[in-house]
């Protein structure tokens, strides 16, 4: 329940920034064209829920193998976007207000509803099929799929609560401080999801072990029953971890963590010299 709360909370709490960011613009420019935003923004929820479903349901007429590797696959895919996107909303939160608001104000001097709309759809779409793919990985390895569900419905509640005050202006999240914890810890539960993906590709024999078992610590925490089986689901914790998952493993983090806290300036001094 905790891993679908907090992938939840965080991407639904970032569209809906983009959202309020969209409407504020509107309020304060006394402008038309609330109800096109909320149109793209429905249309693109609906569609991202439609993309869950329709993943899930796939995966459900698999089996053996085939079903292996679609899991190992997904969880692959949702990693990658996932990582991604943690890099692009960082890089961009600096100029993100102003360039929605641009974006808005070329809609609205085009007079094209409709331009607004797609404008709304497509920020919201982002947000949407990313949370879907990193919750629809997450759940095949869910001991509780109705506790599993009820906490991403919760984070996406609280992500519109938190939203809807901060739109009002009563917000008092540290914004800052929220994707950055939260953006670390979406690290840890990729690195997660990165171990019990080379689980699944070992077992149908698509990526070598290199060396079955590292270490062994299940007589002290088992990852089958228990808190390991918690810590298993949410950070991907192996009992008995093979050489490949734990060299993926540590890469990734010290990958992911290292670029993150690389300070932006460095990032975009080296950028400079390269061109």
């Amino acid at each position: 329940m905790v891993y679908p709360f907090v992938v939840s909370v965080r991407e639904g709490l970032e569209a809906a920034l983009i959202i309020g960011i969209m409407l504020a613009y509107l309020d304060k420019t006394r402008r038309r064209g609330a109800g096109y935003i909320w149109a793209g923004s429905v249309s693109a929820l609906a569609l991202s829920l439609a993309a869950g479903v329709g993943i899930y349901l796939t995966a459900g007429r698999l089996s053996g193998k085939a079903l292996d590797i679609f899991e190992g696959a997904a969880m692959l895919l949702a990693v990658g976007v996932l990582t991604a996107m943690i890099f692009w909303m960082r890089s961009q939160a600096a100029g993100l207000k102003g360039n929605l608001q641009h974006q808005v104000e070329k809609a609205l001097a085009r007079d094209m509803g409709w331009s607004l709309a797609l404008l709304a759809f497509t920020v919201v779409i982002r947000e949407g099929i990313e949370t879907v793919l990193f919750l629809v990985a997450g759940v095949f390895n869910a001991g509780q799929p109705l506790a599993y569900a009820a906490g991403g419905l919760l984070g996406l509640g609280l992500a519109a609560l938190l939203g809807y005050s901060i739109y009002r202006g009563a917000g008092v999240l540290p914004l800052r401080s929220f994707f950055n914890v939260t953006s670390v810890l979406l690290v840890f539960l990729s690195a997660g999801m990165l171990m019990n993906a080379l689980t699944e590709f070992h077992e149908v024999g698509l990526v070598p072990p290199l060396i079955g078992h590292v270490w062994d610590t299940y007589a002290i925490l088992a990852d089958s029953a228990g808190p390991g089986q918690f810590l298993s689901a949410l950070f991907g914790y192996t009992a008995a971890p093979s050489l490949t998952q734990v060299l993926a493993y540590t890469l990734y983090l010290a990958g992911a963590l290292g670029y993150y806290f690389w300070p932006q300036r460095a990032r975009q001094a080296g950028r400079t010299a390269q061109t």
